[in-house]
């Protein structure tokens, strides 16, 4: 990343300011602890100015910008001036004014009436977010403004506008925006742009809705420009001094340009979070001292991967492996070698993983998936099973690479004794087992049986019907022994009246007659937790994904 820069110099900018160069000491020490990417003093700087040179507040802010970066790729990833953002550009008219105002960017928007139909919501906020870097470029920049033009804006664009996005926007500008926000303007406000505003609401905190101002067709401008905005910072359409808003829109555009290099570096930079920054639910001090693997095992385990080509573990990963072969070294090698294997084969399984991709997000639609919140016996309990029983809309793969996903995340937050995985089979039919791909069902299971950094106690197929039965049947030659005889099939009537037998009902969702809530709640529950790992599994991903 010697290639990312900005186009100012932090010390040029804090020259002998030392309580600001010991502010910035302060969140670079704090960084390190965080699963951040390591940052420049340029960038640190950016969000000091943008806090008022707060600490704290600072800290919030970068710690918002990079939460959304990671959880949100659909509308940071990928930004570039490609075929789909020139055509959004023929519906929203963009500008970031060149006289300032208090200290304040003025960022200038407006729909096009007649060119609804280039309008895109992602593209839109994807090119907010790049203007917003291109203000901070050059220096950073106390607060924001915001002068919107409601006039060309339609109930076709409010129609096109996709809600989740626009929450996301909204946390964006409020929480982990790289400068304040000074005011929000709407001139030629319209009862379509009021709409846009019930729209937001919602996700609209007291402190940004007092710096929202609507300004109807018809207003004084004068006022305006005494007011609030004079017109030295106003293009000429506005009663203002400076050039047409065309001028600044296509200078805007050439400047986008020529930065995709910088673009391309910072997502490269937001994804750069190392597995060796990558802070886990538990130490591995914690768990030698505790008894449940020894030291010198732990110390012949990394000498011996030093001396292999495999990714280099944390030792709270290696610690995972000793507890799942029971201490056995030369297993626990053989676990390790076999883990990265099969990643590295069949990456279909374990790459991409991130809950806010339209193919996982599609599955979580499709089944639930549900990790109950207390343990048994040590045991973390995880539930699966169909929402939706059309067969056509169960994509088999993601199904195994969402339940590799859970297990993963299970074992980074807090590592258990061992696993116990409940599937419901209601719903499930004969042509939901022709969606069932052979080869990557061989391959899951050599994973769970011999490459998998966690014990599975007991697999247990509930309301189990003729399908289950054949479908076990069929596979029982790829399951080993060991596997296959913590495999319980119960029928419907077992699983309602006795499955608390295996398991009390206190550790249960009411589906299988236990005290808890719905297993709706549990999987909603599950889904956050997978969104705000997704840094963990970014790095995961580094140590065995090679392009």
């Amino acid at each position: 990343m010697s290639q990312f820069r900005l186009g100012f110099s932090a010390s040029d900018v804090i020259k002998n300011d030392t309580k600001i160069w010991g502010n910035l000491d302060t969140i670079k020490k704090w960084l390190v602890q965080e699963p951040i990417p390591k940052l420049l003093d340029e960038q640190i700087l950016i969000f000091l100015t943008a806090a008022g040179h707060d600490v704290q507040t600072a800290k919030n802010i970068i710690m918002s910008h990079y939460h959304l970066k990671r959880t949100h790729p659909d509308v940071f990833d990928g930004r570039t001036l490609d075929e789909k953002m020139r055509r959004n550009l023929k519906a929203v008219v963009t500008a970031n004014l060149p006289v300032y105002h208090n200290d304040s960017v003025i960022f200038f928007w407006k729909f096009v009436e007649g060119s609804v139909d280039h309008y895109d919501t992602k593209c839109t906020l994807s090119l907010l977010t790049m203007n917003a870097d291109v203000s901070v470029f050059n220096g950073p920049v106390k607060s924001a403004i915001f002068l919107v033009d409601g006039n060309g804006m339609t109930f076709k664009h409010l129609m096109k506008m996709k809600l989740g996005l626009l929450r996301t926007i909204s946390e964006y500008i409020q929480n982990g925006f790289p400068m304040g926000l000074a005011g929000i303007h709407f001139i030629n406000s319209s009862f379509t742009v009021k709409a846009l505003f019930k729209m937001l609401s919602p996700f609209i905190n007291p402190e940004m809705a007092g710096l929202i101002h609507f300004h109807c067709s018809g207003t004084d401008m004068e006022l305006f420009h005494k007011k609030w905005i004079p017109t030295r910072c106003l293009p000429r359409e506005y009663g203002g001094e400076l050039e047409s808003v065309e001028v600044y829109s296509q200078a805007l555009v050439q400047r986008l340009e020529s930065l995709q290099w910088f673009f391309d570096a910072e997502l490269l930079q937001s994804l750069r979070t190392e597995m060796s920054e990558v802070k886990f639910g538990f130490s591995a001090g914690a768990i030698i001292q505790a008894g449940h693997v020894s030291d010198d095992d732990l110390q012949l385990l990394k000498i011996w991967q030093r001396e292999t080509d495999l990714p280099q573990l944390t030792d709270e990963q290696l610690v995972l492996f000793l507890i799942a072969t029971g201490s056995s070294v030369e297993l626990c090698k053989a676990t390790i070698e076999t883990h990265f294997r099969i990643k590295t084969k069949t990456p279909v399984l374990f790459k991409d993983r991130n809950v806010q991709n339209e193919d996982l997000r599609k599955i979580a639609r499709v089944m639930h998936f549900a990790v109950m919140p207390e343990r048994y016996g040590g045991s973390t309990l995880f539930f699966s099973g169909l929402n939706d029983s059309n067969y056509r809309n169960l994509d088999f793969a993601c199904f195994l690479r969402m339940n590799c996903l859970i297990v993963e995340a299970i074992l980074q937050d807090n590592n258990p004794q061992d696993v116990i995985y409940a599937v419901d089979c209601r719903g499930s039919t004969f042509m939901h087992a022709w969606k069932i791909n052979v080869h990557l069902l061989k391959v899951y299971f050599d994973y769970i049986q011999h490459g998998l950094p966690c014990r599975i106690k007991n697999v247990h197929f509930l309301h189990s019907n003729r399908v289950m039965h054949t479908i076990y049947n069929m596979f029982k030659p790829w399951i080993g022994q060991e596997i296959s005889s913590k495999i319980k099939l119960h029928s419907s009537q077992e699983s309602t009246n006795s499955f608390y037998e295996w398991i009390p009902k206190r550790y249960l969702p009411k589906q299988f007659g236990g005290d808890l809530e719905s297993i709706r709640v549990y999987h909603e529950r599950t889904m956050k937790k997978l969104v705000e790992l997704q840094f963990y599994f970014d790095a995961e991903q580094k140590l065995w994904l090679r392009d």
